[in-house]
């Protein structure tokens, strides 16, 4: 039985019965292939053929490998070569010892346990591999005791099986060279161990050989080593982990002495390093690993030299931690070398490196041989990360699954067949008797139809009554009307009725005839009635809608133009209840249903909706086509920066934002214009296709057409030159470079207005094709739209003879003034010329303000500059607009800069004085300590003084000082920087002068009069000296002038009585000290105030007059004055 399943399961039994099923399916299924009507597997001949052919084939196939498989037997029989006999030998050993280990390694395990890993050992001769397997404390299987005798290096390759391990111990000249036993035991492993070949690599290097080797033998080492690693995990399919140990540590010097103390317990733990999982370069972290074992050493070197009498010992101990660093470096070499990372290399897994000693050289001290670091390092460490391989195990077993999967999908199928057979007579019994008992239902759902009922659900239960009898085409999910042939017609029968048994092409000829008589008199007559109550409600409707239903209307009683895809849709978007009886309306509108009998339209109804349409705008529907048709929609769109050339974007921007490679569609070049032309007669030739729709003569579609397309023109070049405007510019500098830019030889306005011109005149092409086929519809399209668009520009046309040339075309009219502008004259200078050189002069004048304030100096006058804006009126889109951006972009940068000029001068001038002089001073701030110089105060405040120029010299022209409150003119406010406040400040700074130097010059003057009020007969000695002008309390009134002009700064009020102490002020602003320590208070006239004085008692009261409205003892205004830091 295992025999026969194995028979089966072989790569011919599968292939076998594979062939079969093909045979079956092109037996049973081939008749449903058709290609273009036409049925190849139809008839048993052809099928009994094609299963012939496929069985010769696989016989051929099968043939070939027999002699193949004859000439390999004929081969080995022959005698062979003494290699080829040790060859085979050797594998044949190889093939023992493997299966002896793996036999070993199930013992006592159970049937469904995992294998157990493998480990395979890399290493010259010599190295220590064998050594390190006796001496590392593990029980092994295979493997001879060889304590107490020399260990030679491994003349064959030897397997050693462990309770947690396989591990394979093959010849050291296997690793560093290409041998044969090598590959043999890579092939083994692929093929006896399929789920789990190798587990991890442990690569062994000997710390003598390390020490000793120069750098070229260290790297042929490495290479080696990597290719021997690269080669197994290529043939094997997996990537395993690697393991460095660095075996006979013993034979560095002081290594038997550092470590001979440590216990039996200490000598198993591992010393090494471990590396992170994943891919890294060796080099990651290696020098600190290898820092940290030294340091190790180095902590413990006192300590162990201290503990150690031996001075020979002592000097081993000493240079231990020495020796250890050399070993160290020769091992990162080694490892840079053999595990580098390459791009063309594979992915490497290293673990770790480890340092071991399996057995002390002869004359250590301590008793035996023993190992140093290495049980632990195989049993708790390698022997644990058997699960780190990445190895083909899932797709092993999802091959198993597939092949089991697919044998029993070969039983399966084998079973149904049989089954199926036996069921299609079953099934094709019921059918017939489920044919007779719905063919009753039928007659029974005709007596129910109610005459009066319109709705297309009327006829819904007859007609569902009759689709599903058995048989008919519409009885099945798949059915297309006009399916004919029995293949198609079974598409939709079920499996177990096709079997060469079925009866359906005798019933379904007769259910579908039915079916179709059907259709015609009880569906037809609703949907025509729809469509023409639709028609009767007219202006309830669209043009659209009541030309595409008149179409449809039509076409019901005209089959020469009848389209049943457009039937369908139609009745699928505008009938209410189509959707119930979808199937039927598709059945309807089939091909040759409507053949049986002629349908009477309402000839009426058409000619009436036939005048209501004569105004429908046919020529936009012509027109809409034609701009989805791909021919034009291919055409590449105009890219005006490959137009204008590289400096564009410099100098030009869009008001949109988009990018000046989306330009204009390619339909509105020439070259679309072009194309367009010859697509119009075959458009208007398709539109003449639905002529009998309408009955409209062509000559008018076509103009109107290219009348439409003219306006369309139009108005895309219109939109993308009012699109243009200039690209944003920071400074005066970059202004100059662009208007420059602009106005130079290599403009890119030039040549992007120069493309536009060229693009624009259409005229030329439309003659040219006028002399064709579409010449007359050319001609009296661009009469009609050159009528209107000339009386729009130039007013009334007079008629003109019938004999002259056409007119212009449309839009050769429209952009006439930028032909014109970009026309050359006869001194070959366009008018764009012409202005570019004023926009140079603009540009020079630009780039003299700009020096001028950087300098310092004002802004000088330009009249080129100034006349931007006026020089763009009347001219075409785009120039008229950027002429006037580029007036306002210059006039805001100028008065930028000009705000920054204005500040310098400022802030070393009038801003200087103010606040070293004056802010802080009285009389700015009342109770002030400290006095503002008279001359300090009258240079900043006086006629003539620092704020008065600054105010006329540079910001009079933009200050509107009309107004109560100043301000600054229109226009000025956001361009020139300087806010409100500071506007507000030099008004303030102007009433001062007006009210403190009453001699309009720099000098403070303050003129008043003062008369005692109420004379008190006490104070009737009372004397007020103001700087030397005298007023006793008994006169009638005084006239004072500050300063007196005596030279005298001092203001005193005597009493009069001689124990009463005097008021005393002095200092420029004496008199101002002395009303300080009165109370002055305001009357209700402006000049007049209130002035007393309380001196011991006595209070002494006067009128003060000022010799003006406008006077200094109105403090608020000087007090409220500030100095301003900038502008």
């Amino acid at each position: 039985m295992k025999r026969l399943l194995r028979l089966f399961v072989s790569l011919p039994g599968l292939a076998l019965v594979a062939l079969l099923l093909l045979a079956m399916a092109i037996w049973t299924q081939a008749p449903l292939l058709a290609f273009n009507g036409a049925v190849p597997f139809a008839s048993a001949r052809s099928r009994v053929l094609a299963i012939v052919a496929l069985l010769a084939g696989w016989l051929v196939y099968m043939g070939v490998r027999w002699g193949r498989a004859v000439l390999a037997r004929r081969a080995a029989g022959s005698t062979p070569e003494p290699e080829q006999v040790a060859a085979e030998a050797e594998r044949r050993l190889l093939a023992q010892r493997l299966r002896a280990a793996l036999a070993l390694g199930r013992k006592g395990r159970s049937r469904w346990a995992a294998p157990l890993p493998s480990y395979l050992l890399l290493g010259e001769p010599g190295s220590g591999k064998t050594s390190m397997l006796e001496q590392c404390g593990l029980t092994m299987a295979l493997a001879q005791a060889r304590a107490g005798r020399a260990l030679a290096p491994t003349a064959r390759c030897e397997w050693r099986v462990n309770g947690a391990a396989l591990l394979l111990d093959p010849p050291g000249h296997d690793c560093v060279t290409d041998g044969a036993a090598w590959r043999e035991v890579l092939d083994l492993l692929r093929r006896k161990r399929r789920r789990c070949p190798v587990g991890g690599v442990i690569v062994v290097l000997s710390a003598a050989a390390m020490l000793s080797q120069g750098a070229a033998a260290r790297r042929t080492q490495a290479h080696a080593i990597r290719s021997r690693v690269d080669e197994l995990q290529r043939q094997l399919g997996i990537v395993v982990p690697l393991y460095v140990v660095v075996s006979k540590c013993d034979l560095l010097p002081g290594f038997d002495a550092w470590f001979d103390a440590l216990s039996e317990h200490e000598r198993a733990q591992v010393w090494g390093m471990n590396f992170p999982l994943g891919p890294h370069a060796p080099g990651e972290g290696v020098d600190t690993r290898l820092g940290a074992l030294e340091h190790q050493l180095r902590s413990r070197l006192i300590e162990r030299m201290q503990g150690e009498g031996d001075d020979t010992r002592r000097a081993l101990l000493f240079g231990f931690p020495q020796q250890f660093s050399i070993l160290g470096g020769a091992v990162r070499a080694f490892l840079d070398e053999a595990f580098q990372p390459s791009e063309f290399g594979d992915e490497l897994m290293l673990r770790g490196t480890y340092f071991v000693s399996a057995a002390p050289a002869a004359g250590s001290f301590g008793p035996g041989a023993r190992s140093y670091f290495l049980t632990r390092l195989l049993r708790d460490l390698v022997f644990q990360e058997s699960g780190l391989k990445a190895h083909s195990a899932g797709r092993e077993r999802r091959r198993r699954l597939q092949g089991r999967i697919a044998l029993a999908a070969s039983g399966l199928i084998l079973l149904a067949g049989t089954a199926g057979l036996a069921r299609s007579y079953a099934a094709n019994r019921t059918y017939v008797q489920q044919a007779a008992r719905q063919t009753v239902l039928a007659r029974q759902a005709a007596h129910a139809v109610v005459p009066a009922d319109r709705t297309l659900l009327a006829p819904q239960a007859l007609l569902d009554a009759v689709c599903i009898i058995p048989g008919g085409n519409v009885s099945h999910s798949r059915w297309e009307p006009e399916s004919e042939t029995l293949p198609e017609r079974e598409a939709g029968v079920p499996l177990l009725m096709r079997l060469g048994l079925y009866q359906g092409e005798r019933l379904g000829a007769a259910a579908d005839g039915a079916y179709r008589r059907l259709l015609r008199t009880a569906l037809l007559p609703r949907v025509q009635e729809k469509m023409e109550i639709e028609l009767r409600r007219g202006a309830a409707h669209d043009s659209d809608y009541r030309y595409e239903l008149l179409r449809v209307y039509l076409m019901l009683g005209q089959p020469q133009h009848r389209d049943p895809q457009v039937l369908r849709n139609w009745a699928a978007r505008n009938l209410d209840d189509a959707a119930p009886a979808a199937r039927h309306l598709a059945a309807l509108f089939a091909p040759h249903t409507l053949d049986g009998a002629p349908v009477q339209l309402d000839r009426q109804l058409i000619a009436s909706t036939r005048q209501e349409l004569d105004a429908m705008p046919l020529a936009e529907r012509v027109y809409k086509r034609l701009r989805q048709a791909p021919a034009l929609a291919a055409l590449a769109d105009l890219d005006l920066a490959a137009s204008a050339g590289p400096g564009l974007t410099q100098v030009l921007a869009r008001r949109s934002a988009l990018p000046f490679s989306r330009g204009i569609a390619g339909m509105y070049t020439v070259a679309g214009y072009t194309a367009f032309l010859g697509l119009l007669d075959q458009a208007v030739a398709a539109q003449a296709a639905d002529g009998w729709v309408l009955e409209r003569p062509d000559a008018l579609l076509r103009a109107a057409v290219l009348r439409l397309y003219a306006d369309d023109y139009i108005a895309r070049w219109d939109a993308l030159l009012a699109d243009i405007t200039l690209a944003p510019v920071e400074s005066v500098d970059g202004a100059v470079r662009a208007m420059n830019a602009l106005a130079g030889s290599e403009s890119p306005l030039r040549k992007l207005l120069q493309a536009a011109a060229s693009q624009t005149r259409l005229d030329g092409v439309g003659r040219a094709v006028a002399g064709g086929a579409g010449g007359f519809a050319l001609q009296q399209a661009v009469r009609m739209t050159g009528k209107r668009v000339q009386a729009a520009l130039s007013g009334p046309v007079t008629p003109a003879p019938a004999a002259i040339t056409p007119p212009a075309h449309p839009v050769d009219l429209h952009f006439a003034r930028l032909h014109r502008l970009m026309a050359p004259g006869a001194d070959k200078v366009s008018e764009f010329d012409r202005l570019m050189e004023t926009v140079k002069q603009a540009s020079t004048e630009l780039a003299a303000a700009g020096v001028a304030q950087q300098s310092g100096q004002p802004m000088p006058a330009g009249a080129a500059l100034a006349g931007l804006q006026q020089l763009g009126e009347g001219l075409p889109a785009p120039l008229a607009a950027l002429l006037a951006t580029a007036h306002g972009s210059a006039a805001g940068l100028t008065l930028d800069n000009e705000h920054a000029r204005l500040n310098a001068l400022w802030q070393a001038g009038p801003g200087r004085l103010c606040r070293s002089g004056i802010e802080g001073r009285y009389p700015m701030v009342r109770n002030a300590t400290v006095d503002a110089n008279a001359d300090d105060f009258g240079d900043f405040y006086g006629y003539g003084g620092l704020v008065d120029v600054f105010f006329d010299k540079h910001l009079a022209s933009h200050v509107d000082t009309g107004a109560g409150r100043w301000r600054l003119r229109a226009g000025h406010s956001s361009r020139l920087g300087i806010g409100q406040a500071v506007i507000d400040e030099f008004q303030r700074a102007a009433r001062i002068r007006d009210t403190w130097f009453a001699d309009r010059g720099k000098r403070v003057a303050m003129r008043f009069s003062l008369r005692p009020l109420d004379p008190d007969p006490a104070a009737a000695r009372a004397v007020l000296d103001i700087e030397g002008q005298l007023l006793s309390h008994g006169t009638a009134v005084a006239r004072f002038q500050v300063p007196g002009g005596k030279g005298s700064e001092q203001v005193r009020l005597l009493p009069g009585s001689a124990a009463g102490a005097p008021l005393h002020t002095e200092g420029t602003w004496a008199w101002l000290h002395m009303l300080d320590l009165g109370r002055l208070e305001k009357t209700a006239q402006a000049d007049r105030f209130e002035l007393s004085f309380e001196v011991d008692g006595l209070v002494l009261r006067y009128e003060l007059k000022a010799s003006s409205v406008n006077n200094p003892f109105q403090r608020e205004i000087v007090e409220a004055s500030r100095c301003l830091t900038r502008l």
